[in-house]
């Protein structure tokens, strides 16, 4: 399955990534954010169901994940993704 964001956000912290200019904590904040603008994508189709809550105000709503989430990155080089 192929994922492509192209989300304005993220192809500024891509801007950053690549510019030889970015010192390495620059660098790894960046890298971060792209891991998250990423995951935020490739679990946007995860099965939810709607439970009601009790909120300081009143009860609500919610949707909620109905399977556990695990993040495993293939190679040593995605690490710096979660």
């Amino acid at each position: 399955m192929l994922f492509v964001v192209e989300h304005p956000l993220c192809m500024h912290d891509l801007a950053i990534v690549r510019d030889r200019r970015s010192d390495s904590a620059t660098f790894r904040r960046a890298m971060h954010r792209i891991g998250l603008h990423v995951c935020l994508v490739a679990t946007q189709h995860l099965p939810t169901q709607q439970t009601n809550i009790e909120t300081p105000l009143e009860e609500a709503t919610c949707s909620i994940v109905t399977r556990p989430i695990v993040a495993v990155a293939i190679l040593r080089a995605g690490l710096m993704l979660l």
